[in-house]
């Protein structure tokens, strides 16, 4: 089993986290304003986690 990598999603591939969550058919959908992260397991998303700054630091808008 390939380990788990951990990455800041860069925004030029933010689709590939909607095309994630349409898989796993789920309502959810990134948000521009929001900063990505994702797990992958050989170079297949398994799980993405969303942020939006907040004063102050960072507000959980989304965990897959």
């Amino acid at each position: 089993m390939s380990p788990i990598r951990y990455r800041h999603l860069p925004p030029l591939l933010r689709p590939l986290i909607d095309k994630f969550y349409r898989c796993h058919r789920s309502p959810m959908r990134s948000q521009a304003s929001d900063e990505i992260w994702v797990a992958e397991q050989a170079h297949e998303i398994v799980a993405t986690l969303s942020l939006r700054a907040v004063t102050g630091g960072q507000w959980l808008t989304g965990l897959f």
